[in-house]
């Protein structure tokens, strides 16, 4: 098993809470075609309460990589390991299932949802793709590619760079328009860019797949490194800010 994702459940005005939460993950037989699940556990007891077979998957390793569930509880996931890449709803309450072919030339590796309900993924080769559900279409930026990735609350999608070698850091795209606006430059500290989240205060906190994490304030790029973790290796749906789109209205 690889992502892990939770729905919004039920606000409850008397304890403004929210109940019945689900968590939601992948998981698949390393080898056996076919194998491919998605699975919802109760967000309390971690039951699992309903197991989706997606047979269409084809995986060689543990599963689906990153998972993200939208306002609706509907839970999105993909496969990178055998094009045409497809990317996958499951039905938060029927639990039918719908795929898309990931376009060329995406290699998928991140996802998430932005404000407006629309899938981005980040690829580690070609690309970033953002699909939208209601008219079921893509659209692609080529030439920027990366690993985890999320908006933040000035409209700017954050994609942790990746190939490492060159510049590291993140790019900042316009959610509508996926043009670059901003740019987080670790490359003096010889880093690596691979997990990435926003906290409520806007910073960017990009995680290296070892011992470092960088919170980065992107307007001024201030930067403050947390040392001493322990092969940390979050690499595609930290939640952080991300958590206010899955909540509806």
């Amino acid at each position: 098993m690889r992502p892990m994702a939770w729905s919004p459940g039920v606000f409850n005005p008397g304890t403004c809470e929210f109940d019945n939460q689900k968590a939601w993950t992948t998981g698949a037989v390393t080898g056996q075609p076919g194998s491919v699940h998605a699975i919802m556990l109760n967000g309390d007891t971690g039951q699992v309460e309903a197991e989706i077979n997606v047979p269409e998957l084809q995986t060689i390793g543990a599963g689906p990589y990153g998972g993200a569930v939208d306002a609706e509880g509907n839970f999105w996931f993909h496969s990178r390991d055998a094009a045409p890449y497809p990317l996958v709803r499951v039905d938060g309450q029927d639990f039918t299932y719908q795929l898309w072919n990931v376009p060329a030339p995406v290699n998928p590796y991140g996802i998430t949802i932005d404000t407006n309900g629309r899938i981005w993924l980040a690829g580690y080769i070609g690309g970033i793709g953002r699909f939208d559900p209601q008219t079921e279409t893509w659209d692609v930026v080529e030439g920027l590619t990366g690993l985890g990735i999320q908006e933040d609350a000035n409209g700017r999608m954050w994609i942790a760079i990746y190939p490492w070698g060159g510049t590291v850091g993140a790019w900042g795209l316009d959610v509508e328009t996926m043009e670059q606006v901003g740019l987080i430059d670790l490359t003096s500290y010889t880093a690596q860019s691979r997990g990435l989240s926003v906290d409520f205060e806007g910073n960017i906190w990009v995680v290296e797949q070892g011992a470092r994490a960088f919170r980065v304030n992107p307007n001024d790029q201030t930067t403050e490194i947390y040392d001493g973790l322990d092969g940390a290796y979050t690499y595609s749906d930290m939640t952080g800010w991300g958590l206010k789109n899955i909540i509806p209205g």
